[in-house]
């Protein structure tokens, strides 16, 4: 509302983000949330701000800032699945929610954490970053391992966050991080692009 008012735009809102996640993530309390930043994101913020002039919103997601779980394809950002021996391959395209996300206007912000998908679970030795801190309080867990996204958002990192349902993963970062998680009905959206991809 306050894009269409024309009291923010895009760009500014990005800028906000950045400097929340470069004050609370790397630095402050050390949310360690972030794994890859989207190096574009002020110039797709702007391109984006001036389409919305010319044509119109594409969506209400427009312009808007997003992060995205590391077990999700983003085209040209790693997808480490929080395990080292997995390495850190960089998808060629990206996944079915990345896609429609981006057709909509939102702008991938960043990838964030999510725990050792292939090892022992959690943030053991084999994590590349370790763990992450639940944004209320950092000795307490924020959750499963969508805790990335949901430490994210109640960090203020971005206005919306996507996570994967693997077994409470989304509840619980929701719940943990004081936030509303809302789980896709299976099969209706594509899991195309995904950890484990099928």
């Amino acid at each position: 509302a306050a894009i269409d008012a024309g009291a923010l735009s895009s760009e500014k809102l990005v800028g906000l983000y950045l400097k929340r996640i470069e004050a609370y993530d790397a630095k402050g309390p050390k949310i360690n949330a972030v794994l890859y930043l989207n190096k574009n994101a002020l110039a797709e913020a702007r391109a984006l701000d001036e389409e919305r002039k010319t044509k119109g919103r594409r969506s209400p997601l427009h312009g808007i800032p997003v992060v995205i779980k590391d077990l999700i394809d983003v085209a040209g950002y790693p997808t480490t699945a929080g395990f080292k021996p997995f390495g850190a391959p960089v998808p060629p395209r990206d996944a079915a929610v990345t896609a429609r996300l981006k057709a909509a206007g939102a702008i991938v912000l960043a990838k964030v954490n999510t725990v050792n998908w292939f090892g022992k679970g959690g943030f053991d030795e084999l994590h590349p970053i370790g763990a992450t801190l639940n944004p209320y309080n950092v000795a307490h867990s924020p959750g499963g391992s969508s805790n990335g996204t949901g430490a994210s958002i109640a960090a203020w990192f971005a206005t919306v966050g996507i996570g994967t349902d693997t077994g409470g993963s989304v509840q619980i970062p929701a719940s943990y991080n004081s936030l509303v998680g809302m789980v896709a009905t299976q099969s209706l959206v594509s899991r195309a692009g995904n950890l484990p991809r099928r």
